[in-house]
């Protein structure tokens, strides 16, 4: 049975749009190949260049007139070091390149061995077991420094108040330490005795 003139002349037009639509394509594909071998032409042409540099030449240097390398005089200044600070219980202890940490802060290290902490070097330039990420600050740090420098929000007096009233002291006392303990009492007392001659 033959196919209708319709449907004879849809099927003409669909020949002739595939027709159109491969030579549409073969001409992008056409300039595709052009952009690619200007491209590659570049390429070369930079790998030429390059060559011809890299095969200069440098000037000999006397290996007698060496010079010592210059000593960052910040290097001998001491700094505080946070390491785990607060994510570590305050009476936790730990040694990095015989440094001790103690509740994730050390005290008075010399900024030349933090800089090789930060960098992932060991200061005796020995094999690196793994890095670790440290905040250095100034040596005289207080814990309120500590707490600003890892990003932990101030709270408000009222809030902290309420959360030591729902505490376990017991629990409080072996997160903190008992020096920490002891330094928090005498401090406390002493603002209690100054507001007590105040009235």
């Amino acid at each position: 049975m033959p196919f209708s003139k319709e449907t004879q002349e849809k099927a003409r037009q669909a020949r002739e749009d595939n027709k159109a639509k491969a030579t549409a394509a073969l001409a992008e594909l056409d300039e595709m190949k052009r952009r690619y071998a200007e491209q590659q032409r570049q390429i070369d042409a930079l790998l030429d260049i390059a060559s011809k540099q890299s095969t200069t030449v440098p000037p000999k240097t006397d290996p007698i007139k060496t010079e010592e390398p210059v000593k960052d005089p910040d290097d001998d200044h001491l700094v505080t070091v946070l390491y785990g600070y607060p994510n570590v219980r305050s009476t936790y202890r730990q040694w990095v390149d015989n440094v001790e940490f103690r509740g994730g802060v050390a005290k008075g290290v010399p900024m030349s061995v933090a800089k090789h902490w930060v960098k992932g070097t060991r200061p005796g330039g020995g094999t690196v077991q793994g890095r670790i990420k440290v905040t250095i600050l100034a040596d005289d740090a207080t814990p309120a420094d500590y707490a600003v420098a890892v990003g932990m929000p101030p709270f408000a007096a009222e809030k902290v108040a309420a959360m030591l009233q729902a505490t376990d002291l017991d629990h409080l006392c072996a997160a903190m330490g008992e020096e920490d303990v002891d330094k928090l009492v005498r401090q406390l007392q002493a603002r209690v005795a100054r507001s007590a001659k105040k009235s």
